[in-house]
């Protein structure tokens, strides 16, 4: 596995996670 994939799969899960968060904060 690369380096670059591996920090692909990392900034992804982070932003489904961040964009989550703010979805459940709104409601």
């Amino acid at each position: 596995m690369g380096q670059s994939e591996v920090a692909r799969n990392l900034h992804l899960t982070f932003n489904l996670g961040s964009r989550c968060s703010i979805v459940f904060r709104r409601s």
